[in-house]
C-alpha cells in the first residue's frame, strides 16, 4: 500500500561547533580529514561528540551499569505511532497531576511540549528547564508507555543528585529521547522515527528525529 506523507517535521537540533552541551561533556566538533579543494579525490570528515549531544536517545546502560547498551535496545521504542502533547505546569517539574490530564495509554510514545520553547536554539545551555518529576515518572511507568520524549536535553532536572527519574524509566526499558525540537509542531498524533546508532557498549546515541503524518489520518 502506497502511503503519502501529508506533514513532515524534522525535530532534531542542528549540530555544529557552536552547539551547547551539558557542562563537563565534550563539545561537538566537525573536522574535515581530506578535501577535494586540497587535491583529494573526495571529501571525508570526522565528528567528535558525547553520545548525549542535543537530540539523542538514552540506553538503559546510561544509568544501569549492567543495562542494555544502545546496540541491544528494542528499536520499536524509538519509532512508530506517537502523541505530541502540551503539558502545562506551575513550576519546572512535570508531575502525575499534570500528566493525568493527557490521553496517555499503554504502549504510547509521548512527546511533551512545555514552556521550554526556544531553549534549544538560543545557543546557551540552560540549567533551569521543565523536566519530569518523580511522581510523573512513576505515573508513566504505571501507564506502561514505550517511550518519552522531552523538549530539552534533560528528562531530569539539572541539579538531580541521584538520577531517580532516569532509573525509574530505564529500569522499565522505557525509551528516552531528549532534546526534541517541538516548538513548531502542533499537538497531534504522528509517526515517529528517531533511530539511534548501533554503537556496541554505548549508553546513548545521537538520533535524527522526524515526525510524519500520513494522508487520511
Amino acid at each position: 500500500m502506497k502511503m503519502k506523507v501529508e506533514q513532515f517535521f524534522d525535530i532534531s537540533v542542528p549540530l555544529s561547533d557552536c552547539t551547547p552541551v551539558w557542562p563537563g561533556d565534550n563539545h561537538f566538533h566537525f573536522e574535515p580529514r581530506v578535501q577535494i579543494k586540497d587535491g583529494a579525490i573526495c571529501n571525508s570528515s570526522s565528528v567528535f561528540c558525547t553520545v548525549h549531544c542535543m537530540t539523542h536517545a538514552d540506553a538503559p546502560k546510561h544509568y544501569i551499569d549492567d543495562g542494555k547498551d544502545m546496540a541491544s535496545v528494542d528499536l520499536s521504542r524509538f519509532m512508530g505511532n506517537s502523541k505530541v502533547r502540551e503539558v502545562i505546569t506551575e513550576g519546572d517539574l512535570i508531575e502525575e497531576v499534570d500528566l493525568a490530564k493527557l490521553d496517555i495509554e499503554e504502549g504510547d510514545a509521548i512527546l511533551l511540549k512545555t514552556k521550554n520553547k526556544g531553549l534549544l536554539t538560543d545557543g546557551v545551555f540552560h540549567k533551569q528547564y521543565v523536566s519530569i518529576g518523580r511522581s510523573g515518572a512513576e505515573y508513566l511507568v504505571r501507564k506502561k508507555i514505550r517511550c518519552i520524549g522531552v523538549d530539552y536535553v534533560g528528562v531530569e532536572r539539572f541539579y538531580s543528585k541521584d538520577g531517580i527519574i532516569h532509573h525509574t524509566l530505564l529500569e522499565h526499558e522505557i525509551g528516552i529521547i531528549e532534546g526534541l525540537l517541538l516548538d513548531d509542531v502542533p499537538v497531534g498524533d504522528y509517526f515517529l522515527c528517531a533511530l539511534p546508532l548501533k554503537i556496541v557498549g554505548s549508553d546513548g546515541s545521537p538520533v535524527r528525529a522526524v515526525l510524519m503524518k500520513f494522508a487520511g489520518e
